[in-house]
């Protein structure tokens, strides 16, 4: 029967070419002759538009041997599995190698793998289908290490977290026998100064420049180390000036010092100087990281020292007295600076309050600064500021002064 109302080619029959009634872009007679369902948005093509039923895939890790050597290889498996009855696109599984284990092989049922991002991609799994990974390392480092193994994303998503992940333990055996010892001390004042080191407590003011010293020795029994690794992280507390390493490379950013071999009872020494930026105490801690092969005594792979940080008092080296009364009485007459002769390199300026410069000098020996004079007559009094340089290792200092008369 034909419907003079009716302008749907779809009704009757939908089975023409020009029919889509689940509106997936492919006509319903063309899915009826592939086998697709023509009243099903998601079959054939996923599409976000269609919004698919949550899936859930499961992921299992395993590994052989649990227990290794260094040196020795160990194989991870992962297997991949599709719990649901429909197809899963774009899936992405995160399995990134400890840094004790250095890539070898691998080898995919499915999709790719990328050792460097630590990323394993499928196009597309079908329903109730599996996909394996087996990756190969070698074994680099001694200790207890746990690896992961994490589905990252898939479409349509997985609702079921609970099997989104799996972790193996690897523990490598330890030889005996081998220890890298790390020693920390602190002194006042930049790499070439004459101060000593101290190994447990310093107390600088603020704006002084401190050098730590840390100090590696390979105390092994008979072993040489490799790729020794040592952490030294610089807070917000100290502000970097400089540093030297007898062997390796220190990066200031991230801490790490990098040691490409310590020969068995060779010493390496690097020195870090910083500038203290606050008041507090604070604590400085170097530590070994990893070497290979491992480091099987932890008693003596960290050290650190304590910095007690003061502003400069009445009685400190390098204080200004910014009060004085160049009147000729015999007290408080001269701008002073005590104990000045102290810091070789010093020198100061003073401007008045339109910034003419109205007072300099340099390497002061007499903590006697200004007499309060400008070009041979006595300066009006009020309120000077002045620049104080104590010398390198120290902030310039800057302030006001006032003059009595």
């Amino acid at each position: 029967q034909q419907d003079p109302g009716n302008e749907d080619p779809c009704v009757p029959d939908n089975s023409i070419g020009l029919c889509d009634t689940d509106g997936d872009g492919i006509s319903d007679g063309d899915e009826i002759a592939d086998g697709t369902d023509p009243l099903d948005p998601c079959d054939p093509n996923l599409t976000p538009d269609c919004e698919p039923d949550p899936i859930d895939l499961q992921v299992v890790k395993s590994v052989s041997p649990e227990t290794a050597g260094i040196g020795t290889e160990v194989t991870f498996t992962i297997e991949l599995d599709n719990l649901v009855d429909s197809r899963v696109l774009q899936i992405e599984v995160g399995e990134l190698l400890e840094s004790g284990f250095l890539y070898v092989s691998h080898v995919a049922s499915e999709g790719q793998y990328d050792p460097e991002l630590g990323a394993w991609t499928i196009a597309e799994l079908s329903a109730f289908g599996s996909a394996r990974l087996t990756i190969t390392a070698l074994v680099q480092e001694g200790g207890v290490y746990t690896n992961t193994a994490e589905l990252l994303s898939s479409f349509p998503l997985d609702n079921n977290p609970s099997n989104d992940s799996s972790e193996v333990l690897v523990e490598v055996d330890l030889p005996e026998g081998v220890d890298a010892e790390v020693q920390k001390s602190a002194k006042i004042g930049p790499i070439a100064g004459g101060n000593r080191y101290q190994d447990d407590r310093i107390s600088p003011t603020v704006g002084e420049e401190v050098t730590f010293r840390i100090r590696v020795t390979n105390v092994s029994q008979e072993d040489d180390l490799s790729s020794v690794r040592i952490e030294d992280i610089l807070d917000g507390t100290f502000a970097y000036v400089e540093h030297q390493a007898t062997a390796g490379t220190y990066d200031p950013q991230s801490g790490e010092w990098l040691i490409p071999s310590l020969a068995l009872g060779e010493r390496a020494e690097l020195e870090i100087t910083v500038r203290v930026a606050q008041t507090g105490e604070f604590v400085n801690t170097a530590r070994y990281i990893s070497s290979s092969p491992g480091d099987a005594n932890p008693d003596n792979n960290e050290n650190s020292v304590t910095i007690v940080v003061n502003t400069l008092t009445e009685a400190d080296p390098g204080f200004i007295f910014n009060q004085f009364s160049p009147n000729a009485d015999g007290t408080n007459d001269f701008l002073k600076i005590r104990d000045i002769a102290s810091f070789p390199g010093n020198s100061i300026q003073i401007f008045n309050r339109y910034g003419q410069l109205v007072f300099e000098a340099s390497e002061m020996t007499d903590d006697a600064v200004w007499d309060g004079t400008y070009e041979g007559t006595n300066a009006p009094e009020g309120t000077y500021f002045f620049v104080l340089d104590l010398g390198p290792g120290w902030n310039t200092i800057k302030g006001w002064i006032q003059l009595i008369r």
